[in-house]
């Protein structure tokens, strides 16, 4: 559908919503019945809400709120990722975080990405690779939210299948804020089974391929590299994603026997609500 294609400015975004009738007042409009008709149309249509979330502007306020709140809110489900133990669940916390994010008024969108870490040379482990050009069946190679101020909302980074102990030189989350731009290379993003078979068909670099607009998706959503005591993390977007159902109905997700609105109804909004009285918010 023409005009429905990644724009890169908020005036162009605000121009084609408008075009289409989608109402961009409150966060997670994507669930509403005129971005989703675009939607059946466009599947690539979901980066331009994520682009609106990236370039919109945040009042002094709301920036403020944001930067004490979102970190609380996200501590208290990571505690109860950790009690419950459960490995790999990068993409079903992160569609949790997201929607309770929205519940709060919080603007968010959800990335599916590609991780590499690069640990301190006294670890002497090799590199991890994260790749979301792979073989097998998966989601994604790896997820977080955005929800500005914080481009990195990570709290599984530590929680996935480690073997060599790789966790104990990790974080417990990641919730980060700056923006450290680096390079992205083919073996970042493209196993190497897979880098050998794309190198028979194409010449140079390879990441260009792997999507159809990826010089402009990078331009929109970069690549992040983040340093912590000599531990090197590079995130890497590759697409946007966005929950296909309300909080309400989200099950995938089961923290020591609490859904996602059992998280939020039971521990968040308590909590939430004593928190903002002591800090007079």
């Amino acid at each position: 559908m023409k005009g429905t294609e990644l724009q890169s400015s908020i005036l162009e975004l605000e121009e084609v919503f408008m075009r289409f009738g989608i109402d961009t007042n409150s966060p997670g409009f994507y669930d509403d019945s005129s971005f989703l008709a675009v939607e059946r149309f466009s599947s690539s249509f979901l980066e331009n809400y994520a682009a609106y979330v990236q370039f919109r502007k945040y009042e002094e306020t709301y920036i403020k709120k944001a930067t004490i709140e979102i970190p609380f809110i996200v501590k208290i489900i990571h505690e109860e990722l950790i009690k419950d133990g459960r490995l790999g669940a990068c993409v079903d916390a992160s569609i949790v975080i997201s929607r309770i994010l929205e519940k709060e008024g919080f603007w968010n969108y959800l990335v599916k990405g590609s991780l590499t870490i690069e640990f301190p040379e006294e670890a002497k482990l090799e590199d991890r690779y994260f790749w979301s050009v792979d073989h097998g069946e998966f989601v994604a190679a790896h997820a977080w939210v955005v929800a500005p101020p914080f481009n990195i909302i990570d709290i599984t980074v530590k929680q996935q299948p480690f073997f060599k102990g790789e966790e104990k030189w990790l974080p417990p989350f990641m919730i980060h804020s700056d923006y450290n731009s680096c390079l992205v290379e083919d073996k970042d993003v493209i196993s190497p089974d897979l880098r050998l078979i794309m190198k028979r068909e194409f010449k140079g670099k390879l990441l260009p391929h792997t999507r159809e607009n990826w010089n402009q998706f990078v331009k929109i959503f970069k690549p992040n590299l983040v340093s912590v005591d000599g531990l090197k993390l590079k995130y890497i977007p590759v697409g946007i994603s966005a929950p296909d159902e309300p909080l309400e109905r989200v099950g995938t997700l089961n923290l020591c026997g609490r859904r996602g609105i059992e998280l939020y109804n039971d521990l968040i909004l308590p909590q939430l609500s004593k928190f903002r009285k002591a800090n007079a918010i």
